[in-house]
């Protein structure tokens, strides 16, 4: 993207205005938008070398900037309340127009009215519509409509060609109108007339499996046994409630920043957007709470090592040296995991294989996120932070529940690893690569863990999630780089903060005549 969100919010608007919409409006929002199907479209037919090159100019484009405006409030749906391209729904007064990274028109919608229907037919512009495309309308050629309409007007346009750019690559033009007014117009690759080509990914399965099975039902088993552990230690007596407390509360106060910072929010639903984020922060501090409960008492009889830096972090000693040890080292470890990310994605070129995928851990929506403000980025910091907090509590939850029923601590750690590496495994066509990255990572976490405490874990955690969510991929001095800057500060910050507390007043460097 050459240009920073609000300056290509402004191009959208006047390209609305130059198309013949109207240009006042009560709300608007924009944004960006990814399309992991062009990635998999990608890994099924190229296996160049060269591969994720054509990604630049690829039509229709991986990644999309969005912009909407309506003549009425944009209220998206709970509990995020962020307006997308898709929610709020669409109706009649709305506008919206996708662009590529250069510009270029991918889709506009304009649902029409009942008052539409009683101006006066104008006559269609195509030409208008290609230009804002980038494309000739020489070089399309008519074809017959396909599939259901893309959007409701009387008049339906189909048109096959190719952009003078990228000849190589067909491309379909569908146009809808209603009385000379285009309601939906979109620039699409041609739709396969057989089978679909079968991914040549064969961890798209597994990934959608993790994703959308396995971690959910991990996520409902550890809080059941969170709740029946707490019940336990709360009538034996058990639990440190103060801490709890303290925890439990910057759950909540996690969740209500997220939304205060993250979501669209307007007049008429500020109301309902708080009673709602305070609902859910509620149910945050409530899980936050119960775990804490659950598992504190154990994990103090079972491995008090875990436990001597994190409690100390919670009561606010950040000047301990231990807690700033353990800063240091999960910066160092979370720093590792984000290299070992990269080295995945460049291990298969160094075999001679096609490079890896670029979403191989996913955070691509984060990474966009991030681009569009100082605002939205602190929102993902944050709440990276919240679901690292519940990750951990999730893991420990269920390694104390092993521990009870295996008896056995080391046989206890290795059936949880073996039922968390899934979660860590990412995307890319060598299973052989995924397996052992997803192994490794597991395996170093784990050791962090147990070796300096619970702290060290979770930071590593967070900074290398931290670090994913960052836009490094862009080159330094583009407009994105304070994106970055801020990113890699706040680790680089984190991590000499920890190296100054953990000498406990003592100095970096020796001074030889003091030997």
């Amino acid at each position: 993207m050459p240009e920073p969100p609000d300056a290509m919010a402004g191009r959208a608007h006047e390209l609305l205005h130059e198309l013949g919409f109207p240009a006042g409006t009560a709300d608007g929002a924009h944004g960006f938008q990814f399309d992991e199907s062009a990635i998999d479209r990608v890994v099924a037919s190229d296996h160049s070398a060269s591969r994720w090159q054509t990604l630049a100019r690829a039509r229709p484009a991986v990644v999309t900037f969005w912009y909407r405006q309506s003549p009425h409030e944009l209220v998206a749906a709970a509990p995020w309340y962020r307006v997308s391209y898709s929610d709020p729904s669409w109706i009649a007064g709305m506008t919206g127009v996708m662009l590529d990274g250069r510009g270029y028109v991918e889709r506009l919608d304009a649902p029409p009215g009942s008052a539409a229907s009683a101006e006066t037919p104008s006559a269609l512009d195509l030409d208008a519509l290609f230009r804002a495309a980038g494309l000739e309308r020489t070089d399309f050629r008519d074809a017959l409509p396909r599939g259901s309409p893309a959007g409701a007007g009387e008049q339906r346009v189909a048109l096959e060609g190719r952009d003078r750019e990228d000849p190589p690559h067909p491309l379909e033009v569908e146009l809808i109108a209603h009385r000379g007014r285009p309601t939906v117009f979109a620039v699409e690759e041609p739709r396969a007339t057989g089978a679909p080509p079968q991914p040549s990914d064969p961890s798209r399965r597994a990934t959608s499996f993790v994703l959308n099975t396995m971690r959910p039902a991990l996520f409902l088993v550890a809080l059941f046994l969170g709740a029946w552990l707490a019940r336990r230690n709360l009538r034996a007596g058990r639990g440190d409630t103060k801490r709890a407390l303290r925890w439990a509360t910057a759950m909540l106060s996690i969740r209500v920043l997220v939304w205060l910072l993250g979501g669209h929010h307007t007049a008429g639903s500020i109301t309902t957007q708080l009673m709602t984020a305070v609902a859910w922060g509620l149910y945050d501090f409530a899980y936050g709470w119960v775990f804490y409960i659950a598992i504190e008492p154990y994990v103090r009889r079972l491995w008090p090592r875990l436990l001597v830096t994190w409690t100390r972090f919670v009561d606010g000693q950040l000047g301990d040296a231990r807690v700033g040890r353990d800063l240091l080292i999960g910066c160092v470890v979370g720093t590792a995991m984000a290299l070992a990310v990269a080295a995945h994605q460049a291990a298969p070129a160094l075999l001679g294989l096609p490079p890896g995928r670029p979403d191989n851990v996913g955070y691509v929506e984060d990474q966009l996120a991030s681009l569009l403000g100082l605002r939205y980025q602190l929102a993902e910091l944050l709440w990276l932070a919240h679901s690292s907090a519940a990750l951990m509590m999730g893991f420990v939850v269920m390694l104390v529940m092993s521990r009870l029923v295996l008896r056995r601590p080391v046989v206890a750690i290795g059936a949880v690893a073996v039922l968390f590496v899934p979660l860590a495994l990412p995307k890319g066509e060598l299973l052989a690569l995924n397996l052992g990255f997803a192994v490794i990572v597991t395996a170093l976490l784990l050791a962090v863990m147990f070796r300096f405490g619970l702290l060290a874990g979770a930071v590593a955690l967070l900074v290398h999630a931290t670090l994913e969510s960052a836009p490094l991929g862009m080159g330094l001095g583009s407009w994105p780089t304070s994106r970055t800057l801020l990113v890699l500060g706040l680790v680089f910050g984190v991590g000499v903060f920890g190296f100054a507390q953990s000498l406990g007043g003592r100095t970096a460097i020796r001074d030889p005549l003091q030997a």
